[in-house]
């Protein structure tokens, strides 16, 4: 759209939508998302009728603050009389006021109003007689011209309204059953009597009219003709979407014909990215329903579509279509689905049994296979009391030369689980799925399944901060130039919590934005984490609405997910931690603690609840459990090994012991942090540090301690950590200068990722394009950060970031 629109503005105009599909009303709604700052006019009309329910991207269009709605109120008198004027007609003030009574001001009725009394002649032309044609026989007008038909042209006409927008004149005429000649005189006669609009479009006149034409034909006939209509397309090649759209119409009969139609359209709606198209086919298909040998196909399709939607019956349909499938190594590839779509919806014992089943199939696929142990590790690690068994998969794994392609899931699973559980060292694991990344390029890795993201789950709880950013960051540009969007934006969402860690606030949000505009394609996996992510950003930025406004997700629809019970709970508790509630933050890091221990999430990082649920304990008073709490974490983070991890967990075990003792840890944490990558975590121990000393009666330690804190924090653009960190420095005595308005903490997330993006030596063009804003967008952003870094061209970018 952006090289449609260089050569001047551009007008979209979409009729009827309430008859759109749900798939194309998406479509719609991102694209009303994003027009606000490109020179295009979207113009979506709807017929609104009695009790009308939207479908919801109709809902969220209409509610769109950038959207305006026209509803157009019917004809005043005097505009009825201007109508008549446009007419050639003339009419006094009785006779508009008549027209006007009979119509109520419908434009359409009026011209048939006026249309009737022409053909009455003359004398029809004064109030008496207007009232003469009663308010209900004008909207019966079409019915009564249709009456009139002979019968070709009903036959005719009734093609088209059945045919819709793949209506043409050899299609309608064969679907009415007519020679060539009797057709064309039948169009004649249809566009004379303003049935049909144009002989050559094979269009009606207006939609009122086809709806009319339409709905006098009897259903069980209208059924019949859809089923007609989809067989004559399909043998002319029409494209499989018209054929489908006269299926869904068609009632079923059995017949296997219709299901390969139905299957193919399914097939193409799946391949095109629109599951829910897909899915809604193949349940069609069903209906016909399909014989024994075709049954296991749509079954299998319909399971696969269901589970990319992350529909609740996608369990049923697999488990329906595994009970069809003989051949092994199908049925195994069935139940590894299974296991992914159960896990999907967070039945983890039901996907351990899948999994399980797939690993007793004899004969399966080595590759299936390994995916299948991958899946059975990531689905019942914790509820296996021997851990033998994990021990000695991982020694396999660790000893082989080359891990390949079957063997790489598995061992970044391996090092997840042992992650989550503590049960192995963060450098060893971090190494194996650095090993894992290095065996093939990323256009391969990235299609294996969740291998990429998975990986990061493990690289994000190590020291590798910086690796795993530089590796995501690599992953994007290879999924957006494949084509593959919902996957740039899962990459984003996983670089977002380095990002966040690493003190990159503007990219962390700016990460997670790119991440929700993935959920809008469909790809929700990590919607509520993303959620989190943007949230904690924007607390350490003091931008608490912000936050919570990120946070303003459907609870019913989230609180049964991992992520959505463990995480946004974490997000919460901090949230309320800045407004100064210790109570509510309790309430929600308890929960958060509640949501980890389901997930069976051992580890530290990044659901750090026992951090904040130590400080929250400490800040009501209860010391007791605070310290328990808080040096629990510290023993898990020593188990695992991480640097930063531990560094962190000390920092909060020091706020909540204070005094002499809490120093000593903190002084450890600052150590451990100083040379590490996680410089939020960094600059919050310093601040903590510096403060402590303060209390301690350490003033002059204390500036030097908080000064440090200070500029590192305004290199951030931490600003609620800032603001602590002025405060605390201006107590111990010092005279700090405010946060200034320049730098790269000054800049925005899109400012910022804007002129990241730029520092790659793409064109603004290039940017506005991968980043799906206009170059107008681009060069505003580009413009700002300039100013900010004071600066003067592309070419300074590159250093003036890195200075930052």
């Amino acid at each position: 759209m952006l090289n449609v629109v260089e050569d001047g503005p551009l007008v979209l105009v979409v009729d009827d939508a309430q008859w759109a599909d749900e798939p194309s009303l998406r479509l719609l709604l991102r694209l009303a998302q994003r027009i606000e700052d490109v020179p295009v006019l979207l113009v979506v009309a709807l017929r609104a009728t009695a009790n009308a329910e939207w479908a919801p991207p109709i809902v969220a269009l209409r509610s769109l603050a950038t959207a305006t709605q026209l509803l157009p109120a019917p004809l005043t008198e005097a505009a009825v009389g201007e109508l008549l004027a446009m007419s050639g007609r003339s009419a006094d003030a009785g006779v508009e006021r008549a027209i006007w009574l009979a119509t109520r001001g419908n434009p359409f009725f009026v011209r048939e109003l006026v249309s009737a009394l022409e053909r009455r002649g003359p004398d029809t032309s004064d109030a008496d007689a207007i009232r003469a044609i009663v308010p209900e026989r004008v909207g019966r007008t079409v019915t009564r011209r249709l009456a009139g038909l002979e019968i070709n042209e009903r036959r005719l006409a009734e093609a088209v309204a059945v045919l819709g927008d793949a209506a043409t004149l050899s299609r309608c005429r064969d679907l009415a059953g007519l020679d060539a000649g009797s057709a064309e005189q039948a169009i004649g006669r249809l566009v004379a009597g303003s049935i049909l609009d144009d002989a050559v479009a094979v269009a009606f006149r207006h939609p009122i009219v086809a709806s009319s034409v339409y709905a006098s034909i009897p259903g069980p006939v209208r059924a019949a003709r859809h089923r007609q209509a989809a067989l004559l397309l399909a043998d002319v090649n029409a494209p499989l979407g018209d054929v489908a759209a006269q299926l869904r119409q068609a009632e079923p009969c059995g017949d296997p014909r219709i299901v390969d139609l139905l299957l193919a359209a399914a097939s193409e709606a799946a391949s095109r990215g629109e599951p829910s198209a897909a899915a809604s086919l193949l349940r069609r298909a069903l209906e016909e329903p399909p014989a024994s040998a075709q049954r296991r196909g749509v079954l299998t399709l319909l399971a696969s579509t269901e589970a990319a939607i992350g529909a609740p019956s996608a369990t049923a349909t697999f488990r329906a279509a595994i009970e069809l499938v003989d051949d092994s190594g199908e049925r195994a590839d069935l139940l590894l689905e299974l296991g992914h779509a159960l896990i999907s919806g967070g039945q983890w014992p039901a996907a351990r049994e899948a999994f399980e089943q797939g690993l007793a199939i004899d004969g399966a696929d080595p590759e299936v296979r390994a995916r299948l142990e991958a899946g059975y590790l990531s689905s019942s690690w914790v509820a296996m009391n021997d851990r033998t068994e994990i021990e000695a998969r991982v020694r396999r794994v660790l000893a082989a030369e080359d891990l390949g392609a079957a063997n790489r899931e598995l061992a970044v699973w391996i090092a997840f689980q042992q992650g989550a559980t503590v049960s192995a060292r963060a450098p060893e694991m971090a190494a194996l799925v650095k090993r894992a990344l290095a065996e093939a390029p990323l256009e391969v890795l990235i299609t294996e399944r969740q291998l990429v993201e998975v990986a990061a789950g493990v690289l994000v709880e190590s020291d590798e901060l910086e690796f795993e950013v530089e590796f995501l960051t690599r992953a994007i540009g290879v999924a957006r130039r494949t084509g593959a969007l919902g996957k740039a934006g899962t990459y984003a969402y996983c670089r977002s919590w380095p990002n966040y860690f690493m003190g990159r606030l503007a990219d962390a949000v700016a990460d997670t934005e790119e991440a929700r505009r993935a959920a809008e394609l469909g790809w929700e996996t990590f919607l509520p984490a993303a959620a989190t992510v943007a949230a904690l950003a924007h607390i350490e930025r003091g931008e608490l609405d912000a936050a919570e406004e990120a946070l303003a997700l459907d609870r019913e629809r989230w609180e049964h997910r991992i992520d959505g019970a463990m995480l946004v709970p974490l997000a919460r508790g901090r949230l309320a931690l800045a407004r100064g509630d210790a109570a509510a933050a309790v309430e929600q890091l308890r929960d958060a603690g509640t949501g980890a221990a389901r997930a069976f999430m051992r580890n530290t990082v990044p659901t750090d609840w026992r951090s904040w649920l130590g400080i929250a304990l400490a800040l009501r008073g209860e010391r007791d459990e605070a310290r328990a709490v808080a040096h629990e974490g510290v023993d898990v983070a020593r188990e695992w090994g991480a640097r930063w991890g531990l560094g962190s967990a000390l920092r909060a075990a020091g706020v909540v012991e204070g005094g002499a003792h809490g120093i000593e840890l903190l002084r450890e944490a600052d150590d451990l942090l100083r040379d590490g990558p996680a410089r939020l975590e960094h600059a919050r121990a310093l601040v903590d540090l510096g403060a402590a000393l303060r209390r301690n009666g350490s003033r002059n330690e204390a500036r030097q301690v908080l000064s440090r804190a200070v500029d590192l924090c305004r290199q951030l653009g931490a600003r609620a950590l800032l603001d602590r960190g002025l405060a605390e420095l201006q107590a111990a005595g010092a005279r700090p200068r405010r946060l200034a308005l320049t730098g790269v903490e000054s800049l925005t997330p899109s400012e910022l990722r804007v002129a990241r993006e730029a520092t790659t030596g793409r064109t603004n063009r290039e940017i506005a394009q991968a980043l799906f804003v206009t170059p107008k967008a681009v060069e505003f952003h580009l413009a700002n950060a300039y100013r900010k870094l004071q600066i003067g061209s592309r070419g300074q970018l590159p250093a003036a970031l890195r200075a930052g």
